[in-house]
């Protein structure tokens, strides 16, 4: 179904969005779903509004009450972990083989620290002299902060491994909205940076920060009139079950659409919760629309 009806809720998440349309579909209300300048839209006929929203309550209200529910469990401690411990040891027995700087070790001589020789290409002086201690106090100094510090940090980190990757895409003319002047095209530059958390492997935590810059036209070919837009959000996702994707509770930010044309006139900013709950500025409407049909029709 599609077609002139009432909007109930709009996210920027498409996965958000689905879950709201599989909660009308289990109370059988006819819905569709439609995506817009300021995000996925479920529409109703109005005469199922009340029913819609009262539907999406409790389901918001079941939810609430399953992730209050710990069922009196508490996670476990995590083990304390040896790390530090067991480099500050290898410092100590490596220690015992090279001895201080003053026996005139030759380990020394091939491995200390020694800039002219490093940039004369003994670029391995940097890693070796991590290793090699002029005496027993600078030996002590750096066994005990290792077993300290080092103990602190992989206790912290525990078996997790953290991602970062970025990346740049460009697309042009992409059927976007429907305006009452018509279909809307949009040319953007959408640049986004992630990074992502593994615990065994497996994904637990994702943080992305999104901006796309670009136009609109009223033309297949982007040929005529134009108006700039923009988009900066960010969102976190923790995944309830490690791996699985589907599992993501999700906190949107940011402005889903800017147009600086029209100011105020034209904005979607805030913070998008878990349950779709929105708080933040949306101005999106029929006033707007017509504005903009003004500028893209020249």
């Amino acid at each position: 179904m599609d077609g002139p009806g009432t909007a109930v809720r709009v996210t920027p998440s498409r996965r958000i969005a689905d879950e709201w349309a599989v909660v009308l579909a289990a109370a059988g209300i006819p819905h569709w779903q439609r995506q817009r300048l300021d995000g996925w839209a479920l529409f109703v006929t109005p005469d199922d509004v009340a029913t819609a929203l009262e539907a999406l309550a409790a389901y918001d209200r079941e939810n609430a009450t399953d992730a209050g529910d710990g069922g009196g469990e508490t996670m476990s401690a995590r083990p304390l972990t040896i790390a530090g411990a067991v480099v500050a040891l290898l410092l100590i027995g490596f220690f015992a083989i090279t001895g201080p700087r003053a026996g005139g070790s030759s380990w020394f001589e091939h491995g200390s620290a020694d800039a002219a020789r490093m940039v004369a290409g003994e670029w391995w002086r940097a890693v070796t002299a991590l290793t090699l201690h002029a005496d027993a106090p600078h030996l002590f100094g750096n066994a005990v902060a290792l077993a300290v510090l080092l103990t602190a940090v992989c206790w912290q980190l525990g078996p997790n491994v953290q991602c970062d990757t970025s990346g740049v895409t460009s697309y042009a003319n992409l059927p976007t909205d429907e305006a009452p002047c018509g279909l809307i095209y949009e040319t953007a530059t959408d640049d986004s940076n992630a990074t992502r958390w593994y615990r065994d492997g497996l994904l637990v935590r994702r943080a992305v920060e999104q901006s796309v810059k670009g136009t609109w036209s009223l033309s297949p070919t982007g040929s005529g009139p134009t108006v700039a837009f923009a988009r900066n959000v960010s969102w976190d996702e923790d995944f309830t079950i490690p791996g699985d994707i589907d599992s993501s509770v999700s906190n949107y930010r940011g402005a889903t659409i800017r147009v600086p044309a029209l100011g105020s006139d034209l904005h979607d900013t805030g913070i998008w919760l878990p349950d779709g709950t929105h708080h933040g500025l949306v101005t999106y409407t029929d006033e707007a629309a017509a504005r903009l049909c003004d500028l893209l029709v020249g």
